[in-house]
């Protein structure tokens, strides 16, 4: 098979490279991978494991070593990282960054988003504490309690602590009654 002169010189360069620099051998790295873009862009195995144990605290050094030693093997992977770390050392990402950044403030809906959920909670809060917690405290207001209809029999005849008059009959009645009512109130409703 016959080798074009730049495929030729590339495979020299990739022979020449010093692996043990990288901390990885030849076949560590994903087919196709230039060992010095790696080392510029990715860092030695030793600062690639670090990286990895930042972004994920709950990684031993076993686990973070066993990622790495994938993540490098994946060619694809190692590519998009790298050409990310390129886009983002380039002045052109930073001023594009930076653009998107102020048009978003000049966006009337992003605005009134931050206005609302700003304003909400604000509101919220001061009506919990400068209103509702001090008529709680005084007694002023109540806490909300609804009565259900038959719930003393209910619970009377659930826990089995009731008075001598309450039989299962009247359990029985009272749940049939409360069945009914709520037929009722569905068969009712606009839904």
């Amino acid at each position: 098979m016959l080798m074009s002169g730049v495929e030729e010189a590339s495979n020299n360069t990739y022979d020449s490279f010093d692996y043990e620099k990288l901390g990885f051998g030849k076949e560590d790295i994903g087919a196709g991978l230039d060992p010095q873009e790696v080392m510029k862009w990715l860092g030695a195995r030793d600062e690639l494991i670090s990286k990895f144990q930042n972004d994920n605290p709950m990684f031993s050094e076993e686990r973070a070593a066993s990622e790495v030693s994938k993540f490098l093997k994946d060619t694809e992977m190692v590519e998009k990282y790298i050409a990310f770390q390129k886009r983002k050392d380039s002045p052109e990402y930073k001023q594009e960054l930076m653009q998107q950044n102020a048009d978003n403030w000049k966006d009337p809906k992003i605005l009134g988003t931050y206005a609302a959920w700003i304003t909400g909670g604000v509101g919220f809060s001061l009506f919990k504490n400068k209103i509702a917690e001090p008529k709680f405290a005084s007694g002023e207001w109540t806490p909300i309690s609804i009565k259900l209809p038959f719930a003393d029999e209910i619970n009377a005849a659930v826990t089995g602590s009731g008075t001598a008059d309450v039989t299962s009959s009247a359990a029985v009645d009272v749940t049939s009654s409360v069945s009914n009512l709520a037929t009722t109130v569905m068969d009712n409703s606009p839904l």
